[in-house]
Protein backbone atom coordinates (compact mmCIF):
# COMPACT_ATOMS: atom_id res chain seq x y z
CA UNK A 1 0.00 0.00 0.00
CA UNK A 2 1.27 3.45 -0.91
CA UNK A 3 0.75 5.79 2.03
CA UNK A 4 1.94 8.85 0.10
CA UNK A 5 -0.14 11.34 -1.86
CA UNK A 6 1.61 13.38 -4.54
CA UNK A 7 -0.23 16.45 -5.76
CA UNK A 8 1.22 18.12 -8.84
CA UNK A 9 -0.40 21.03 -10.67
CA UNK A 10 2.53 22.14 -12.81
CA UNK A 11 3.52 25.11 -10.64
CA UNK A 12 3.88 23.62 -7.20
CA UNK A 13 3.77 20.03 -6.03
CA UNK A 14 3.39 18.49 -2.60
CA UNK A 15 4.03 15.08 -1.11
CA UNK A 16 2.04 14.15 1.98
CA UNK A 17 1.22 11.21 4.18
CA UNK A 18 -0.91 10.95 7.32
CA UNK A 19 0.83 10.51 10.65
CA UNK A 20 -0.77 8.13 13.12
CA UNK A 21 -2.11 5.83 10.40
CA UNK A 22 1.10 4.11 9.32
CA UNK A 23 2.04 0.45 9.78
CA UNK A 24 5.16 1.50 11.73
CA UNK A 25 3.41 3.67 14.33
CA UNK A 26 3.11 0.99 17.03
CA UNK A 27 6.81 0.11 16.72
CA UNK A 28 7.76 3.79 16.97
CA UNK A 29 5.60 4.35 20.05
CA UNK A 30 7.17 1.24 21.62
CA UNK A 31 10.58 2.79 20.87
CA UNK A 32 9.55 5.97 22.70
CA UNK A 33 8.86 8.08 19.62
CA UNK A 34 5.80 10.18 18.83
CA UNK A 35 5.38 9.58 15.07
CA UNK A 36 4.16 13.06 14.14
CA UNK A 37 5.00 15.36 11.25
CA UNK A 38 8.01 16.86 13.01
CA UNK A 39 9.47 13.39 13.61
CA UNK A 40 9.07 12.46 9.94
CA UNK A 41 10.75 15.72 8.88
CA UNK A 42 13.64 14.67 11.12
CA UNK A 43 13.72 11.28 9.40
CA UNK A 44 13.99 13.02 6.03
CA UNK A 45 16.75 15.34 7.28
CA UNK A 46 18.65 12.36 8.67
CA UNK A 47 18.09 9.84 5.86
CA UNK A 48 17.88 12.22 2.89
CA UNK A 49 19.90 15.25 3.94
CA UNK A 50 20.54 16.53 0.44
CA UNK A 51 16.88 16.24 -0.52
CA UNK A 52 15.48 17.83 2.63
CA UNK A 53 17.35 21.06 2.00
CA UNK A 54 15.92 21.39 -1.50
CA UNK A 55 12.22 21.38 -0.60
CA UNK A 56 9.98 23.28 1.78
CA UNK A 57 8.76 21.20 4.70
CA UNK A 58 5.36 22.16 6.08
CA UNK A 59 4.34 19.25 8.29
CA UNK A 60 1.85 19.30 11.13
CA UNK A 61 1.21 16.92 13.98
CA UNK A 62 -1.00 14.65 11.92
CA UNK A 63 0.62 15.03 8.49
CA UNK A 64 4.02 15.02 6.80
CA UNK A 65 4.21 17.53 3.95
CA UNK A 66 7.02 18.42 1.55
CA UNK A 67 6.57 21.06 -1.17
CA UNK A 68 8.78 21.37 -4.22
CA UNK A 69 9.46 20.07 -7.71
CA UNK A 70 7.67 16.78 -8.44
CA UNK A 71 10.92 15.03 -9.42
CA UNK A 72 12.44 15.80 -6.00
CA UNK A 73 9.28 14.73 -4.23
CA UNK A 74 9.41 11.39 -6.05
CA UNK A 75 12.97 10.95 -4.78
CA UNK A 76 11.81 11.79 -1.25
CA UNK A 77 9.08 9.16 -1.56
CA UNK A 78 11.74 6.63 -2.55
CA UNK A 79 13.96 7.56 0.42
CA UNK A 80 11.10 7.59 2.93
CA UNK A 81 9.18 4.47 1.82
CA UNK A 82 11.35 1.92 3.68
CA UNK A 83 10.86 3.88 6.92
CA UNK A 84 7.14 4.55 6.47
CA UNK A 85 6.45 0.87 5.74
CA UNK A 86 9.15 -1.05 7.61
CA UNK A 87 9.11 -1.10 11.40
CA UNK A 88 12.58 -2.65 11.68
CA UNK A 89 14.07 -0.07 9.30
CA UNK A 90 12.64 2.97 11.06
CA UNK A 91 13.42 1.70 14.57
CA UNK A 92 17.00 1.02 13.42
CA UNK A 93 17.18 4.57 12.04
CA UNK A 94 15.91 5.96 15.37
CA UNK A 95 18.50 3.92 17.28
CA UNK A 96 21.34 5.07 14.98
CA UNK A 97 20.27 8.69 15.42
CA UNK A 98 20.07 8.30 19.20
CA UNK A 99 23.56 6.77 19.24
CA UNK A 100 24.73 10.04 17.63
CA UNK A 101 22.84 12.08 20.23
CA UNK A 102 20.12 13.08 17.76
CA UNK A 103 16.42 13.34 18.62
CA UNK A 104 14.74 13.11 15.22
CA UNK A 105 11.67 15.01 16.37
CA UNK A 106 13.79 18.05 17.21
CA UNK A 107 16.88 17.71 15.03
CA UNK A 108 17.66 19.61 11.87
CA UNK A 109 21.12 19.67 10.33
CA UNK A 110 23.16 22.84 10.73
CA UNK A 111 22.88 25.34 7.91
CA UNK A 112 25.84 25.62 5.60
CA UNK A 113 28.08 28.68 5.66
CA UNK A 114 26.60 29.78 2.32
CA UNK A 115 23.07 29.54 3.71
CA UNK A 116 24.05 31.53 6.79
CA UNK A 117 25.77 34.25 4.73
CA UNK A 118 22.83 34.52 2.35
CA UNK A 119 20.31 34.43 5.20
CA UNK A 120 18.59 31.29 3.95
CA UNK A 121 16.95 28.75 6.19
CA UNK A 122 16.59 28.67 9.93
CA UNK A 123 17.79 31.51 12.12
CA UNK A 124 19.31 29.40 14.90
Amino acid sequence: MDHFSLYADGRESSLTFPCGELPVDDALVAAGVEPNGSFWEGVLHYAGRRLAGRVELDSEGSMFCAIGPARLLERIRTVMTPYVTGAAAVVDLVERARAEGIDLEEWRPPRSLVDRVLGRGRDD
